[in-house]
């Protein structure tokens, strides 16, 4: 990761741990690493082990990783669907279709909706939006096909 990503490693958290309390005493590392790296928010799947009580004296917030995917779609839906797509792309031994990789992510809990994926794909790529309108990952997954984002102007 520190060669894909520069600044993703965090150093100098360690003296914190001890004086941070968290349901599991074995995620405090967590909560001191992103303390120390001025995180805005914790991406996890054990949402209770990181209450908003103690996060927020931190000005921290604890994320489903489905919800922090779609806010980064909302946030930058152009960059956000190539990323996406090209990580799909590096899935090469199998390859996934979009119908194959919606169910492994469907699978491992990271996609909302995912019984009304064809309504919201076809509302995004094709119809007008309306401003209560909120794109999921489905959506974007849905239009990882070529013709999906050119249809958005992406």
């Amino acid at each position: 990761m520190d060669q894909a990503t520069r600044d993703s490693l965090v150093t100098g958290y360690e003296p914190l741990i001890s004086a941070l309390t968290l349901p599991d005493p074995d995620d405090r590392h967590v909560l001191a690493a992103a303390i120390v790296g001025r995180c805005d928010v914790i991406v996890t799947q054990s949402l209770k082990d990181f209450p908003d009580a103690v996060l927020a004296d931190f000005q921290i917030e604890a994320q489903h990783p489905d919800e922090f995917l779609c806010n980064q779609l909302s946030l930058w839906p152009g960059g956000f669907c190539g990323a996406v797509r090209k990580v799909r792309g590096r899935l090469l031994k199998p390859p996934y279709s979009v119908e194959e990789y919606l169910a492994a992510l469907g699978r491992q809990g990271l996609v909302k909706s995912y019984e009304n994926r064809w309504t919201c794909f076809r509302r995004e790529a094709y119809g007008s939006l309306s401003s209560s309108f909120v794109p999921s990952v489905e959506t974007l997954i849905r239009s990882l096909t070529s013709e999906g984002c050119r249809a958005r102007g992406r």
